[in-house]
């Protein structure tokens, strides 16, 4: 019984770790998007809410391959700025993607034409503006879920350590 719970307590602690360096290596490489990515003024021309499907293969409760289908929303903006002297127009897309229409919409209401965005730009590709890069939630999500299934790995730890412990007492007690 012991080298079972020692074992687990072994995977849990391995996958916690594998989650903080997945939210390390996240939270780095948007780090390096926010240093190396030169943030501009632009003008914001046109707003609408992008919609598409998406899919994603799976299995249905008797074991057939089942196709999934969901409609995505993203908002984006034709906006107009200039980088390194050359004027562009271009359309920005926003880093999140959204399964409601409200959501990415109310972004999309508050850009109106004339609006100032800050939009970064790749330096090798100035000509495809991003919006939503920043310090904010939306940059660092998928870090923040990396941190949160940590957390989770630590706690089941923690509880399986308790956990054993306790019966172990129990049945030491019972045993005498």
């Amino acid at each position: 019984m012991e080298e079972t719970v020692r074992l687990t307590l072994k995977i849990l602690n391995a996958l916690a770790v594998l989650m903080w360096a997945g939210a390390v290596a996240f939270a780095a490489y948007r780090l390096y998007q926010l240093l190396t990515y030169p943030a501009v003024a632009a003008e914001v021309l046109k707003a609408e809410t992008d919609a598409y499907m998406q899919t994603s293969e799976g299995e249905d409760a008797h074991g057939f391959r089942k196709t999934y289908y969901h409609r995505v929303y993203r908002p984006q903006a034709l906006v107009r700025y200039q980088f390194q002297g050359k004027e562009y127009t271009a359309v920005a897309r926003h880093e999140k993607e959204t399964g409601s229409w409200k959501t990415a919409n109310r972004l999309v209401e508050s850009w109106k034409p004339g609006t100032r965005l800050r939009v970064r730009l790749h330096p090798s590709k100035p000509d495809q503006p991003r919006l939503g890069l920043g310090l904010n939630f939306a940059t660092f999500q998928g870090a923040t879920v990396f941190v949160i299934g940590a957390l989770m790995f630590m706690a089941m730890g923690y509880g399986v350590k308790r956990a054993f412990a306790f019966f172990a007492r129990t049945m030491g007690a019972e045993a005498q």
